[in-house]
Formats: structure tokens, sequence, C-alpha cells
């Protein structure tokens, strides 16, 4: 048993030394000195238990060495692989008659999507315009150009949010089919992938609904970006899932209005900090629109620079004291009269 538990774990540390390795390099600013401290332990745990496993046939303390090298390696493929792969901030249709689960932030594809990179379809082309890369369907050049057009015509107003810099180039895959995005993230109708900065989306649809998605999740990107920049959480964890989703829907639906009845009925901001604490039994897209409409209530109120501040929190504990410094109101009062005078 003891020797079989040993196996396991060879097989199994690897891939998350990889992991960790792989978030040392994307993420090193924003680590503490506990990570690290786990990181090199997780070394010398692997390194103990390939010892043990290969020495007793190859009693050599440089070919030792050159077999958990070699086995790093593969892991940080496997484990770099996996993490870059996961399909970020899945993006569904916030309307009352939508069937929506809360799938989470990060769902896996095909094993194929695993190990390799993220452009899932074959046989496209790649058009770069203002620094964005597009990659398309030979029939869907006009989507390219009016995805490029709305989103430099939308500029100058993210950048009053987010101010003009970015640390990343980005890259927007357009699809035919629907599936190909619900494959990765089911229900979904587009999604944006933090760690590698892409954005997949499907072509434009008549009902113009496409916009809303871009900016939607275009925003999700300026967001990330805004984080890196100012030696933020890369992880969106120093942000509320609600003030996130909410922001993304602000800039979204631009200057179209929606009604507050849709809404009905808040509840506490705490309950819904990451998609991982909403209460089972709360409709998924009411947490979207409470977050839309307490952006726009923020902006209307003490204007766009207040979106900045609270971007800038360090934490979740340090947002809620700037917001309830801002608004002057817990976030209790200010949760409870949230649909009054919009």
């Amino acid at each position: 048993m003891k020797a079989l538990i040993i196996q396991v774990l060879y097989l199994l540390l690897p891939i998350v030394v990889g992991l960790f390795v792989v978030q040392m390099f994307i993420e090193f600013s924003s680590w503490s000195y506990l990570e690290y401290g786990v990181l090199i332990a997780l070394f010398a745990l692997n390194y103990m238990i390939i010892k043990k496993i290969i020495c007793l046939k190859i009693n050599n303390l440089l070919m030792t060495s050159l077999f958990f090298v070699g086995t790093l390696l593969f892991s940080i493929f496997i484990g770099g692989s996996i993490w870059l792969n996961y399909a970020e901030e899945p993006y569904q249709e916030i309307t009352p008659s939508s069937k929506i689960t809360n799938t989470g932030e990060k769902e896996i594809g095909s094993i194929f999507h695993i190990f390799f990179n993220s452009l899932i379809q074959k046989d496209i082309e790649k058009k770069k315009i203002a620094n964005i890369s597009y990659y398309f369907a030979e029939e869907n050049i006009a989507s390219v150009n009016e995805y490029s057009s709305l989103l430099e015509k939308e500029k100058a107003k993210l950048d009053l949010i987010f101010g003009k810099e970015v640390k990343d180039p980005l890259s927007i895959e357009i699809y035919n089919d629907p599936a190909a995005i619900k494959e990765i993230s089911p229900g979904a109708v587009g999604y944006y992938k933090r760690m590698d900065q892409s954005i997949h989306l499907m072509k434009m649809d008549e009902e113009k609904k496409w916009e809303r998605i871009l900016l939607h999740e275009y925003t999700h990107y300026r967001i990330h970006q805004f984080a890196k920049i100012n030696g933020l959480s890369s992880k969106m964890e120093h942000l509320p899932f609600w003030f996130i989703e909410g922001l993304s829907e602000y800039v979204g639906y631009q200057d179209r209005v929606i009604d507050p009845n849709i809404l009905r009925e808040t509840v506490d901001y705490r309950l819904i900090d990451t998609n991982k604490t909403i209460p089972s039994k709360l409709e998924h897209y009411k947490v979207y629109l409470q977050g839309y409409f307490t952006v726009k209530k923020l902006d209307s109120l003490y204007g766009t620079e207040v979106l900045t501040e609270l971007l800038l929190s360090k934490s979740l504990d340090d947002f809620y004291k700037n917001f309830e410094k801002t608004t002057g109101k817990s976030t209790i009062d200010f949760q409870q009269t949230l649909l009054v005078n919009l």
C-alpha cells in the first residue's frame, strides 16, 4: 500500500508542480512568500519521491537529477497546458427565460484543447487591426470589420475608466458554430480567457446581440489588464464577482435602458462576491443585473472616477470600505434602495 501511495504521488505531484511553476511566471508579482515556500517544498518532495522510486535501479545522483528535471519539464507542459486552456469568464444570456446554471468561472473542454493552444477552429485566417489579432473563417471578414469598428468607437469611454494603457495584446476568435463555444463552456455565448488574453464569440447576428457580448468580454479584458498594470491580483480575487460582471454588462449595454422590474429584488452583495458563493436558488442572471444596476447608479451619482477607484481596491474588504466611503451608506442600505429612482 505504501508503495502504491508513493507511485500515485509520483504521477500527480509533477502536474501540481507544473501548475505552480506556470503560475509563478505568469503572476510572480502577486505571489506571497508562503506561495513561494509551497513551491520549494513541492520541488523537494517531488525530487525525493523520484529518487525513492528510481534509485533502486539507478543509484546515481546525476541520473536522478536528470530524471527529475525531465519529469519537471514535462509536468510544466502538462500542468501549464491545463492552466492556460481553462475557459474563463463564460458569458451567458441574462434574461429571465434563460436556463442558466452556475457552471463556475473555469471549465475544461476536450482533452485536445487542454494540450494545445486556444484556437479551436481549423482553416482560419488572421488579421491584425489596432493591435488586436482576429481569427476567423474567410466568410466572416465582415464581422471582423464590424467588431473592430465597435471597439474603436467605444474605446474613449473605456479609457475614462481604465486609462489608455494595456499590457498584453488581445486576440479575438470568431465562430460560425455555437456548439464550439458551448463545448468549452455549456450555456455560454462567449467568454474571455485571462491566461492568454483571448475572446471567443460568435459571428454577427441580425439582432446585434454580438455588440453586447463583444463589449462585455472586452471589458473583462480591460479589467484584467488594469489589475496587472496596477500590481493587483490578475486572478481578480480583489474584486467582487457582481462588480466585475456588472461593469461588463454596463459597458455592454451601452446607452440602452433596462427595466429594473426584471430584477424585482436584490440580495446581500456579500452573497455574490464569487460565483461559488451564489445561493443555489438565486437565478444566475440576477447577479449580472444587480451588478449592472449598481454600477449604473454609482456612475450616475458619483461619476466614472469612482469606478476607477473601486477597481484599485486591493482586496474584497478594501473594496467594500471604498464602496461605503464613496456612497456614505452601508452595503446593506445601498442594496435595499438600489432599485429606487433608477
